[in-house]
């Protein structure tokens, strides 16, 4: 692991509120990008487009092998 990496997780795991509803999604919300199938040019542009649909099943794959309970596991948004 990198420095640079751990850093961002200890703070992470600092300034998030201790849910781990809250702590997985900080550590996973990008878990899609750059993956074959999501990181492409598009408009001349390099993108990931639909990383978030991918990173969410990886993430719901992950929890789940991980112990995790389905209902644990289901989508969530804090957007408003």
């Amino acid at each position: 692991m990198s420095l640079t990496l751990g850093i961002i997780l200890w703070w992470l795991y600092k300034k998030i509120a201790p849910d781990p509803i809250l702590r997985w999604g900080a550590l996973l919300h990008d878990v899609g990008k750059g993956l074959d199938g999501v990181r492409a040019v598009r408009k001349g542009r390099l993108t990931d487009w639909g990383h978030d649909h991918v990173g969410a099943q990886l993430a719901r794959d992950l929890l789940i092998r991980l112990g995790y309970g389905k209902a644990f596991c289901r989508p969530r948004s804090l957007a408003r």
